[in-house]
């Protein structure tokens, strides 16, 4: 919690065979401030998905930029 807020950044249902295999922080737009990038895989695929901290004033700690694929093997 920071700021006395809370956020939920993703929720995985159990029928999506998703799994979360890595919390990454890092500064990712060098604004000193620590940033998220959670990496998901199922059983084709991985990819990550990228939330940079936002200011303290917004409602939310974090705002969803995007998806990255990393790597996908479609049959």
């Amino acid at each position: 919690m920071l700021y006395g807020k809370i956020q939920t950044l993703l929720q995985i249902p159990h029928e999506h065979n998703y799994r979360l295999s890595k919390i990454q922080l890092a500064d990712i737009n060098s604004d000193n401030r620590m940033d998220i990038i959670l990496q998901l895989e199922t059983e084709l695929c991985s990819d990550r998905i990228i939330y940079l901290s936002a200011q303290k004033d917004e409602n939310e700690l974090f705002k969803y930029i995007g998806r990255m694929m990393i790597y996908c093997d479609y049959p």
